[in-house]
Order: structure tokens, then sequence, then C-alpha cells
């Protein structure tokens, strides 16, 4: 996909905060404009929904928010050029502190016409939290910082080993292997490896990751018939059996796993009940385009239907959106906030953002730099249109080399959709 920005004017999710204040901007500073006293201190998410123009200059590059808070710097949001509609910024947790943030708008204009919302922080430390990733790496890329806050009760269930490899020349090292199946099955060890160490650096014990070792871009197929066992497309003979080799808890299909949709409900309703989340953080069916990261959602619902317990919350992450790969928009260390979306007719949820201090955000990095799939080589062509978007449209890239996670993932906080039942995240019929 060609690195360019998504084409929405407005922004629009069917929101319910539990606290809300009718506010404007004066001077460049929030105020309350009703009688009560406008009060961010707490445990609240925050977001402002705003109607953004951009300048000239925002036209040619990306506008941004700044937020101070006593007259310190609270981050900064930044949108796509010729923004012209509305948008959320996110406002985090500005924690004990009776200051009124300060909005500095560069290379655009605000109006503030919408009341700001607040949502309770999740009570996460209740109980186990579990994270499902469709692929090594999904986990890191959405919710690393979350994860390491929460080591000691996370777990994290990987689908599949992301083994796929479309050609021989997209090998990890030219010329290592010299068949596609080998180098298939090689690229799905690895990264079954990285699924595996990669949370030890967070502090996550590694007998609470689980890789199922179901065949890459499958999932949709094996839920839509469940009873049909799949053979790999390249490797012949290969079983989900060969990619558990590091689980530390038995599966109650070891030994006979199949690629097969019942396989997979069974192992997840045993993890269920084996783990009894009172958290699910889970890829967004209605956001994230990907097949695997939809199909996953409705595995989950159709485990939970099976099992007959349910989380108290669900949180929905987002790793990838139809038409753009530069969202989150900004340098690594920005601020970001919903993605771009037109949601109508569906379920409202609720927004919990998770701040990164500096050096956590410095650990996901680090995180990021042990998954082999990030490491492929970014073309020559395409490092030189990245330093030149960067001198004359300031795109922020840090090392044009690396994958665009190292700029869109690394970010001031990660954002989740809450949820309370499955059934409002994940639509009954949905096609994938």
């Amino acid at each position: 996909m060609s690195e360019r920005y998504a084409e929405l004017r407005d922004y629009n999710y069917p929101l319910q905060p539990d606290i809300t204040y009718r506010v404007g901007l004066r001077n460049n500073q929030l105020f309350s404009s009703e009688n009560s006293t406008l009060n961010l201190s707490g445990a609240f998410s925050w977001l402002l929904p705003l109607h953004i123009r951009t300048t000239a200059l925002g036209r040619w590059r990306e506008p941004s928010v700044e937020v101070r808070i006593d007259g310190q710097p609270y981050g900064r949001q930044y949108f796509e050029p010729g923004a012209n509609g509305r948008r959320f910024l996110d406002l985090g947790q500005p924690g004990n502190t009776s200051a009124l943030p300060e909005l500095i708008a560069h290379d655009c204009q605000l109006n503030v016409s919408e009341p700001l919302m607040g949502w309770r922080l999740p009570q996460l430390a209740d109980g186990p939290l579990l994270i499902l990733a469709p692929h090594p790496d999904d986990a890191e890329i959405a919710a690393y910082g979350l994860y390491r806050h929460f080591h000691e009760q996370v777990w994290i269930i990987t689908l599949t080993p992301g083994e796929r490899l479309p050609r021989l020349d997209r090998q990890y090292l030219q010329g290592l292997d010299d068949d596609l199946s080998k180098a298939t099955r090689r690229k799905g060890e690895l990264r079954s490896w990285n699924a595996a160490t990669t949370p030890m650096l967070a502090g996550v014990p590694i007998q609470q990751h689980v890789m199922l070792g179901h065949f890459n871009r499958h999932l949709n197929e094996m839920l839509a018939t469940p009873e049909h066992s799949f053979s790999h497309p390249v490797v012949a003979g290969l079983t989900p059996d060969h990619f558990r080799c590091h689980n530390q808890l038995s599966l109650p299909t070891d030994s006979r796993a199949a690629c097969r949709g019942y396989d997979l409900m069974e192992e997840l309703e045993f993890l269920l009940g084996h783990i009894q989340p009172t958290t699910i953080v889970l890829p967004d069916p209605l956001l994230d385009p990907h097949p695997d990261h939809i199909a996953t959602g409705h595995a989950l619902r159709h485990a939970i239907s099976r099992q007959g317990t349910a989380p108290q919350r669900l949180l929905s992450y987002t790793n990838h959106l139809r038409g753009t790969t530069l969202f989150p928009y900004g340098p690594a260390g920005a601020r970001t906030s919903l993605p771009p979306a037109n949601l109508v007719d569906q379920p409202a949820g609720g927004y919990f953002s998770f701040s990164l201090s500096p050096e956590l955000q410095r650990e996901k990095t680090t995180a990021l730099m042990t998954m082999s799939d990030l490491q492929a080589p970014v073309s020559l062509e395409r490092q030189l249109k990245r330093r030149l978007k960067d001198r004359l449209l300031h795109q922020h890239w840090r090392d044009p080399a690396r994958h665009a996670y190292f700029r869109t993932a690394i970010k001031h906080n990660e954002v989740f959709r809450l949820f309370g039942r499955i059934e409002e995240l994940v639509p009954e019929h949905q096609k994938v």
C-alpha cells in the first residue's frame, strides 16, 4: 500500500461518555461555558470533539494542536494535511491539577462547539488481562505499554505464526532458503519465537503466552466452514502443532491440531475457562480491515457464547486502516486519538487512552525491534520518498529506513475503544 493519508471530512463515532462538560475556547484557553467548574483531574480519559480548518501551510504539511497545562507541554496531536472537518483531540489524564488545557493551533484554526467527554478509567487490575493477537507483533504494536504496566496479570494468545511469504525474494535474508516451502516454514518458526520471547522484555511470564499456530490468512475460511480441515497452501503436511513448541500450557487439541474452525473455537473456549479474564483486548472488527483481525473478533464471540462466561470489559485496537498506513499522524511520541472513521448505526462505546512515558515509549521501540517482520528492509525508492516528504511536508520520519510502525505505533498514548459486551463490538453478520 502506498503511504497516503486517509480522505474523510468528518470523524463520527457513537460515543457514550460517563461525564460531559459544555466548553468553549477563548484566547487558546479551554473554559466551561456553563455554570459549573471544569475539573479534569481524577481518573478519566478525556476526549474533545473539535472542528479543524487548515491554513495555507496546513494544506501541505501536517497541522497540529499543541496541548499545554500550567504552561508546560502536555503533548501535541497531528492531523492530515488539508484537514477540514470534525476530529477528536485526546487530552488523556492531566492528573491532579485544576489548571485547564491551553490549545495552541499550528497551521490550522480550531472551533470548539461540542461537549468535552470523559470516561472513567477501567479497573484493569481487577483480574487477568487477555490480549488476542492474530499475528506475532500485533499485541506489541497495539498495547505494549498497557501490557508492560500490567505484566503480571497479562496473558497473550497469538492465533497464527504469520508465516505467509508471497515470494521467495521476500524472505528476511536473501538466499537463506532456495525453496518457498522451507522459507515459509522458517518464517513461521522465527515469528513464533518472537511471539514467545518479546513479552518477556515486559515481564510477562512465558507461561502466560500461548501460540495456537493456525495458518495465516485462513481464519475467516476456518470460521465459514468450521468442520473443514485446511491444508497449508505452500508447506505440505504442516499442522498448527509445529508452531506450538514454546507453549508451556497444554491445549486440548495438542498432537491432533488441525487448521479447523472447530479446533480454534475449542482452544479459545478452553483458554477462556482457564484464564478467566476480566478484560479482553482484541482487534476492532469495524475499523481494522485485515481478514485475520476481523475473524479474531468473531472467533472470540463464538467462544464466549460456547463457554458461557464473559469478561467485564473489552478493549479494541486498530493496527490497520483502510486507505492509509500513515495514521496515527505526526512523529514518534506525538499524541493520538480515534482513527479516521464514520461509524453510524453502531452500538455506543467508550474511549480509553493509556499514556506512555518517554521511557516506556523507548521500551516499546525496543520491543518492536525484536520483531523480525518489522526489520524487513524498506526499499530505496520508499526511503527517498520519505526523506523528500520529511523535508518538504514535515512528515517526521525518525528513520526512513525503518518500518512505518516505528513512527505510527510509538506514540504518547495507546488508544482503545471500550465495550461491556462482545455483541456491542462484533456484529453477528459481518462480511469479512
